[in-house]
């Protein structure tokens, strides 16, 4: 999207009909190549001291 909008981009039950499919292995093998990005990048928020 080029611009904000204050129309929906989606119907919301097109999440319904996402997570129906999605395996949860793909969940957490893409969590975790996420997780590696992160670490491998580094991150300011992670350095963050709360």
């Amino acid at each position: 999207m080029s611009a904000y909008s204050n129309q929906t981009p989606f119907d919301p039950s097109m999440l319904v009909h996402f997570r129906e499919r999605i395996d949860m292995n793909l969940v957490n093998r893409l969590n975790q190549k996420i997780v590696k990005k992160v670490l491998e990048n580094g991150s300011p928020r992670l350095d963050m001291k709360t």
